[in-house]
């Protein structure tokens, strides 16, 4: 009877793997994937713009799995999704939302890869607190103001904002800088939109404002002159808490610092980077560059260090916000 049962589970088990292996050869390709290949690699996407194709192609390549990028809309959104069972295994958002989401408990800490962030990172962004244990910043943006040459005959942004022929404000594409803008500013028009790093501006209308990155100088502008308003933005990376494979998460954050794939990102992207001067042979521009950062005078700058959820319903009641 014994050796009865033993035979009847030895013909399963022999049943099974022939059953495996019919199916791993003669499936549909689509099929075949979804059973046998490795799991998908997800990446949440909270920053106001996309990751080229050929980076992301790279980064598939050199971890070995697909990776699928989810556009995260709003914070009301990444919270929800950062408290389910399995999340995302990457956050890629502003370094300053790092304090909000550790405060919560959403995100973990990086303390693993101290060694590969002090290789490569310059120590610059240590010293602004833009590495912590929670937050890897690979990219920062420095903004400034610019306006048509042929509107406003005055040089100050101050001046140009109480302007009567003021008509659009563009703002660089982040809630809580734009809602401490606004707060500061009230300015003549409510026509507030957001600056578009996918469409940059060619040209720029009469009597209208642009906050861009300073990597951008479009054709017959002129840059308005302030003391109080400019910003220094940084973005990077973060491992959700509810990762559901952190040695994957580890291991794209490892993978993403290699120079040959930030080089894919910052020859598309109007960004600084973070990295060293000589942490790879970047082909970028002078003022991409992560020393760049010395010429900045950060005392007059606008340094976000986290999220004002009350600022932000307060501007958003008051002015017609197209973000």
């Amino acid at each position: 009877m014994r050796r009865s049962k033993e035979f009847i589970l030895w013909a399963f088990f022999l049943a099974l793997c022939f059953w495996a292996g019919y199916l791993k050869g003669y499936l549909p390709g689509t099929l075949k994937q979804g059973i046998f290949s490795k799991p998908k690699v997800r990446i949440f996407n909270a920053a106001p713009f996309d990751f080229p194709r050929d980076f992301v192609l790279s980064l598939e390549q050199s971890v070995g799995q697909k990776i699928e990028i989810y556009k995260i809309r709003s914070w009301d959104d990444l919270q929800a999704k950062l408290v389910t069972k399995s999340g995302a295994h990457i956050l890629f958002a502003p370094a300053h939302w790092s304090s909000d989401l550790s405060r919560e408990g959403l995100i973990v800490g990086l303390s693993y890869l101290q060694s590969q962030i002090e290789k490569n990172i310059s120590p610059d962004f240590i010293s602004l607190g833009g590495i912590s244990p929670q937050v890897l910043p690979l990219y920062w943006v420095k903004t400034q103001f610019i306006t048509s040459i042929e509107g406003f005959s005055v040089s100050t942004l101050d001046l140009a904002l109480k302007d009567k022929n003021l008509t659009q404000i563009h703002l660089l594409p982040d809630r809580d800088l734009a809602a401490k803008h606004l707060k500061s500013w009230s300015p003549n028009t409510k026509t507030i939109e957001a600056f578009s790093f996918k469409n940059p501006p060619s040209s720029v209308n009469k009597y209208s404002i642009w906050e861009v990155p300073h990597t951008i100088n479009p054709q017959n502008t002129k840059i308005l002159e302030t003391s109080k308003d400019q910003a220094l933005i940084l973005y990077g990376f973060m491992i959700p808490k509810n990762s559901p494979n952190r040695r994957v998460s580890y291991k794209i954050i490892e993978n993403s610092l290699e120079p040959s794939l930030q080089q894919l990102v910052l020859s598309q992207l109007h960004l600084g980077t973070t990295f060293k001067d000589s942490a790879g042979d970047l082909k970028i521009e002078r003022n991409q560059k992560a020393t760049e950062i010395r010429n900045l005078k950060l005392h007059e700058m606008i340094l976000l260090e986290k999220k004002n959820l009350s600022e932000i319903q307060d501007v958003k009641l008051k002015y017609n916000f197209i973000f």
